[in-house]
């Protein structure tokens, strides 16, 4: 299984402090972009939303070597 990447860059061309999700592999890349006022639970889903996405355009199971460290496990 190939190494994913996953990082957060501002948002061009949208307001300050929108951000860019971006995950890459081998396989190819997926963006979204998380725009402010969301709470904390609105950037966890997002990228979950994220890798869910990478996974069903690319067909890899790459973001499971990411998903840990950028996705905390959910709390009942």
């Amino acid at each position: 299984m190939a190494s994913a990447t996953f990082s957060i860059v501002a948002a061009e061309r949208l307001p300050t402090p929108a951000q860019q999700l971006r995950l890459e592999c081998v396989h190819g890349r997926t963006s979204l972009v998380l725009l402010p006022g969301r709470g904390p639970h609105g950037a966890a889903v997002a990228v979950e939303l994220l890798i869910a996405d990478h996974v069903r355009r690319h067909r890899c199971a790459c973001p499971d070597t990411v998903r840990p460290l950028i996705a905390p496990p959910a709390r009942a």
